[in-house]
């Protein structure tokens, strides 16, 4: 297994997209936990969502990204 979740607030959406290309380039399975958008988002559901898949095993490791 050679995933990562990946998730965001709002501000970041711009650099999690860059990320993620990236690591999709290098064959890199990600999992997106959100924001989805520019539009505002409570961060800590999204930390929460990324948190709970990776300590349920689901994914190796995580990125989070705050504005």
């Amino acid at each position: 297994m050679n995933s990562i979740a990946i998730g965001c607030d709002e501000a970041a959406y711009d650099l999690k997209e860059l990320i993620k290309a990236h690591l999709s380039a290098q064959n890199i399975e990600v999992a997106d936990f959100g924001t989805f958008d520019g539009e505002p988002v409570l961060y800590p559901n999204v930390a929460i969502s990324v948190a709970e898949a990776v300590s349920a095993a689901k994914h190796e490791r995580a990125i989070l990204l705050c504005g």
